[in-house]
């Protein structure tokens, strides 16, 4: 089963395929790691159910952390955390998948 977890494994497999640069990884994880305070116990078990709940975990991210962050901040945060769950469900851990993205990103250059 598909839990939060897995977008930290994700992370890792991306930087080892060289998908995400070390630093871009790292700003990911940080942003995954303040939504994951947010989370109740069926978000952390279930990536469909934290999927699917994402707009409300963001508002509660951003009620929680307001006075932490600015809204320029949290908004940065929302957008890598949107983008690593697209990816995953896009890639996820298949390695077919994760190669035909190197492919796409040098077609999409040229």
């Amino acid at each position: 089963m598909e839990n939060f977890q897995c977008l930290y494994d994700f992370l890792d497999s991306a930087i080892k395929n060289r998908k995400y640069p070390e630093a871009t990884a790292n700003a990911i994880r940080s942003a995954l790691k303040i939504y994951e305070t947010a989370l109740n116990q069926e978000e952390r078990d279930s990536l469909q159910r934290f999927y699917d709940n994402l707009d409300q975990i963001t508002k509660s991210v951003f009620l929680k952390n307001s006075k932490r962050f600015n809204s320029s901040s949290l908004a940065t945060y929302a957008s890598r955390v949107s983008k690593v769950v697209n990816d995953y469900y896009k890639y996820g851990m298949d390695p077919i998948k994760m190669n035909s993205w190197l492919q796409m990103n040098k077609e999409k250059r040229l």
